[in-house]
């Protein structure tokens, strides 16, 4: 074998193992974007709804009253499907009277309307991170 020969067996090689590269990472770029699972952090879920406040919610709440009504609607949550078989469990998120409800059980120094606003922030961020789609209308079965 020339030199000429070898030197472009070795050219052909190294693109071939180049293309090969490029593939696998663009193959790994497009499955880590629509793979990865929505996260839901409570300090990022905290920071979201208080940006979303005016000056009236903001007067009469402070951001470690946010995290502590996101806090006990997270353990509500977790409280209702405890000691459920994996899928059999429904879980409904947002403002609901009886999340509203049990909050202000847990915690009585808020208003209604506040602990409201701050479920219907926390629904946002929600949907702002892809974990849900959206509102659902009606009365699902």
């Amino acid at each position: 074998m020339s030199s000429a020969t070898a030197i472009a067996l070795g050219a052909v090689l190294a693109v071939v193992f180049l293309v090969l590269i490029g593939v696998m990472l663009f193959q790994e770029i497009r499955t880590r974007s629509s793979s990865d699972p929505a996260e839901f952090i409570i300090d990022d879920a905290v920071e979201w709804v208080w940006s979303q406040f005016d000056g009236g919610q903001k007067s009469r709440l402070t951001p470690d009253g946010v995290r502590s009504i996101i806090e006990w609607q997270v353990f509500g949550l977790q409280q209702s499907v405890k000691g459920k078989p994996l899928g059999s469990a429904s879980v409904v998120m947002g403002a609901t009277d009886e999340s509203v409800g049990y909050i202000l059980t847990k915690v009585n120094s808020f208003e209604p309307e506040d602990v409201r606003a701050v479920l219907a922030g926390q629904f946002g961020y929600l949907e702002s991170i892809g974990a849900v789609a959206g509102i659902v209308e009606g009365n699902e079965t």
